[in-house]
């Protein structure tokens, strides 16, 4: 499936990213009134279909701190989706190199300090010009990695 307009109740603002199984898309839910994140699959197929259910299923009653809450699985039409909670941050890579450090471009969606997002020609600019990144902070892999597991 190549972009998802959205529905009558969410409307779609932009994709955040895509991965092997599915696009994640930043939206507004009218009827709760906020921001969500809608994850679609990629490709509709019995196994892809019984594995986005199983996920569903398998995360949909766990509250964690460190976890998106699933709030809905939704079909429309031929397009499945999850509706979860809209988590605002920085990729992970980003946060083990510290406030400091300058990654490379790729499919991951930048924001600025205050939270918008950050035009990738910026990004791009600042990448060329920037100094190489530093090493991953040791401290803050354990830390990410003790709470990952």
């Amino acid at each position: 499936m190549e972009g998802f307009a959205g529905t009558k109740r969410y409307v779609v603002r932009r994709e955040l990213g895509v991965g092997a199984v599915g696009r994640v898309y930043e939206a507004w839910d009218a009827r709760r009134k906020c921001e969500v994140a809608l994850k679609t699959l990629v490709t509709l197929s019995p196994r892809s279909l019984y594995r986005f259910k199983s996920e569903f299923r398998a995360l949909a009653d766990i509250r964690h701190e460190n976890l998106a809450s699933l709030h809905e699985l939704v079909v429309e039409g031929d397009t499945w989706f999850i509706v979860m909670e809209l988590v605002r941050g920085i990729g992970f890579a980003h946060w083990v190199r510290g406030p400091d450090a300058h990654i490379p471009p790729d499919s991951t969606t930048f924001l600025s300090q205050d939270g918008l997002p950050v035009a990738l020609e910026e990004v791009e600019a600042t990448v060329e010009s920037g100094p190489a990144s530093p090493p991953p902070d040791i401290d803050r892999v354990r830390d990410a990695v003790i709470q990952l597991l």
